[in-house]
């Protein structure tokens, strides 16, 4: 697993070897935000396609999850079960999780 406090450090991340096979995206961070990175991960054509769930406790998080053409969508408070169980049907490669 690996973690990134913010959306530059996020976008350093997912071009590593091998890169992750799925991205848990809170859209509120620090710098660069969750859409930004998202918005720069899509333009990548290398990284553009490894899904995205994003978290936010944001009342509008479903138009946002639409827009930035998100895998899958959690509010916050975050249901582990749901987010647990997405995983295998989300990440199809045996990297970690970011």
């Amino acid at each position: 697993m690996l973690c990134a406090a913010t959306g530059a450090e996020a976008l350093s991340l997912v071009h590593r070897e091998p890169p992750p096979c799925i991205i848990l995206l809170d859209l509120m961070m620090d710098g660069l935000s969750g859409q930004a990175f998202r918005r720069a991960q899509l333009a990548d054509r290398k990284v553009r396609d490894i899904p995205v769930i994003l978290v936010s406790g944001i009342s509008d998080l479903p138009r946002h999850a639409r827009e930035l053409e998100a895998a899958l969508y959690l509010p916050k408070p975050i249901d582990v079960a749901r987010l647990v169980a997405a995983i295998p049907q989300l990440c199809t490669r045996t990297t970690a999780v970011a």
